[in-house]
């Protein structure tokens, strides 16, 4: 019987077995999982135990470590004083160049050259020291001959060739100079050396030398407006923010600084031109004197200027190039107004072109020869109003008919809106100044 059943139910038999292993092989498995399970859940419970013990110590860093913060700590520092050489320091070029030229080859007590910028202190502190020592018998006036004819002595060099060096010297920051003014620099050489050196510009405290200066600069800077095609759009743009009559005469010892405001005024000006600017509206330096924070000085200049928005775009990346020049300009607020509606003006345009010759009074005999847009329906086909200028070649209507869309005239060419819309742009800018003591 136990034979007859196992014959009939083997398929049974055969599957329950299967079944049997399966669940064996399966409740070992979770089993196995189970306890591995278990023992990453203890290995984590104890890494975070670590973690939470070593964040609650303070474990000092080993010797490399300090080593390695020392490192970055001068680089930093060195880094940050080559930054701050960017910082309203427009001469530096031209100083260190004279020095080179000059003090080439001079060496320590130790034998070793002095680095560039060793030979530059070394300069800068026989110069201030001069003045210090000697300016109750010295004019300032004859500061620069006075010191150069004892300079060798003060600089403690024995240079056989020191005369042609101080010329060759000269001539290096005279053409460095010029790279970065718009001021001849034939007759004032001295003044912007000195300057360079950190000497102020005072006129000799004058009014008359300085209303002379003043006039000249306005004047040199309204001719660049005129090479460059700028307009003064409204009355008193053309002052650049300065007085110009004698009831507006200044306090004398205030010179110096209306001097330096007027070397800044320059440059901005200088870069609103080269801007392709339209027009100046308006040019407003609110004071002489600067904000003070720390060791920087921020000069405020405010500006209305006129033109596409490709120059108001122009004039803003000018005035962040100016660190290129060593000057630093932070554009504090722009204030923007559309002028002209472009859109407007090419509707009408097109408006205007769709007006039969008839009502116009025109004839065929008064149609220019084989005017485009004339001789096809209006349509995407015909070049679009405003957008062939006078610099397109003529061609017959065959022709265009024949050119690939993208090579027919104007393609792609903006014709309202962009770069064609006509704005007023108000800037309100700071120019920054980094200095560790006042100028002499």
């Amino acid at each position: 019987m136990n034979n007859k059943f196992l014959k009939k139910n083997i398929f049974l038999l055969v599957v329950l077995s299967v079944t049997i292993i399966c669940t064996v092989l399966m409740l070992f498995m979770i089993n196995s999982e189970y306890a591995e399970m278990n023992k990453y859940i203890a290995e984590t419970t104890a890494m975070v135990d670590q973690v939470n013990k070593l964040n609650s110590q303070k474990p000092a860093p080993v010797q490399e470590n300090f080593e390695r913060m020392k490192l970055d700590i001068t680089g930093y520092k060195q880094k940050l004083e080559d930054i701050r050489k960017y910082i309203g320091m427009p001469y530096y070029d031209a100083s260190m160049g004279f020095v080179k030229e000059l003090l080439a080859g001079y060496k320590n007590d130790q034998g070793k050259e002095l680095s560039d910028q060793e030979k530059l202190e070394r300069f800068k502190s026989a110069l201030h020291r001069y003045w210090d020592e000697n300016k109750a018998t010295v004019a300032r006036d004859q500061v620069f001959i006075s010191f150069k004819l004892k300079s060798k002595e003060l600089l403690g060099v024995d240079f056989a060739d020191y005369n042609i060096r101080w010329d060759k010297a000269m001539k290096k920051f005279e053409d460095e100079a010029k790279k970065h003014t718009n001021e001849k620099l034939d007759e004032n050489i001295q003044d912007f050396f000195m300057f360079a050196f950190g000497f102020s510009r005072n006129m000799s405290f004058q009014t008359g030398k300085y209303d002379n200066f003043a006039r000249l600069r306005r004047y040199s800077l309204i001719d660049y407006f005129t090479k460059k095609k700028v307009a003064f759009a409204e009355q008193g743009a053309s002052a650049f923010g300065f007085p110009t009559n004698e009831r507006s005469r200044i306090d004398s010892m205030n010179i110096p600084k209306y001097v330096f405001c007027w070397e800044v005024v320059s440059d901005i000006a200088k870069r609103i031109a080269d801007s392709k600017i339209l027009q100046l509206y308006e040019f407003k330096k609110n004071n002489v004197e600067p904000t003070v924070e720390g060791n920087y000085k921020f000069y405020r200049f405010t500006f209305k200027v006129g033109g596409r928005l490709e120059s108001i775009r122009n004039l803003l990346n000018n005035l962040y190039d100016a660190y290129l020049d060593r000057r630093i300009y932070i554009v504090r607020n722009i204030s923007l107004r559309l002028e002209e509606d472009t859109l407007k003006s090419f509707i009408q345009q097109e408006d205007a072109a769709k007006i039969p010759d008839v009502v116009t009074g025109l004839g065929d005999s008064a149609k220019p020869e084989n005017q485009v847009p004339q001789e096809f329906p209006p349509g995407a086909e015909a070049p679009l109003p405003g957008t062939v200028d006078a610099k397109t070649p003529a061609i017959s209507a065959e022709e265009y008919k024949n050119l690939p869309y993208y090579e027919r005239p104007g393609y792609g060419k903006i014709i309202f809106g962009g770069s064609q819309s006509l704005c007023v742009a108000t800037f309100t800018v700071d120019y920054v100044v980094y200095s560790t003591e006042e100028m002499r």
